[in-house]
């Protein structure tokens, strides 16, 4: 699957954060194995890597020194790690720095109650705030009004994913647009 992904995605000068892959959770050193074979050809030079795994809270949680441990592998040749669904798993606070990741992507059910919950909206400023403590970047899933976007924007260096900025794009679709608007050499 990650050879897959990264054959689609490898070339096109996308912006960090593509492609992700979740199935190598579970078999971690075939995918420590994957990455350091992909990596020289998608990390020329640093910042251009643009292989980034994501990995959710509870898969962090499993067996925190082995994953701890793996992380790290991976972040040597030059992949980013992201934690995904950040706010809806078990893991605790002083595990962040334990763990080598790059971005926080706030879960979803949190962005949706900006502008209705008081309570969700003061969880996600904290999230910000903290996530720009420890100088990781900061995506919110499922925005979908402006009103979310505004809140996000207020509160600090928030990118975030969802209907308010496109619909899902299959990667085979993203490679036709890709294709369409390359360059002319």
């Amino acid at each position: 699957m990650l050879s897959f992904l990264y054959s689609t995605w490898a070339g096109m000068r996308l912006p960090s954060g593509a492609p992700t892959d979740r199935p190598c959770i579970g078999r971690e050193r075939s995918c420590v194995q994957a990455c350091r074979v992909l990596t020289p050809s998608a990390c020329r030079a640093p910042p251009a890597c643009v292989l980034e795994l994501e990995v959710t809270e509870g898969a962090l949680m499993r067996h925190v020194d082995e994953v701890a441990r793996v992380l790290r592998a991976l972040r040597e040749p030059g992949v980013k790690i992201a934690i995904d669904d950040f706010g809806t798993g078990y893991s605790s606070l002083s595990y962040l720095k334990r763990f080598s990741i790059d971005r926080l992507k706030i879960d979803r059910a949190f962005v949706q109650e900006i502008g209705s919950d008081a309570e969700y909206e003061a969880l996600t400023q904290a999230v910000i705030a903290m996530a720009g403590a420890l100088k990781f970047d900061v995506i919110a899933e499922g925005v979908e009004t402006r009103e979310q976007q505004q809140f996000l924007v207020r509160h600090g260096r928030v990118n975030g994913q969802g209907s308010l900025f496109g619909e899902p794009v299959s990667a085979s679709r993203i490679a036709g647009l890709a294709t369409l608007h390359a360059p002319i050499v």
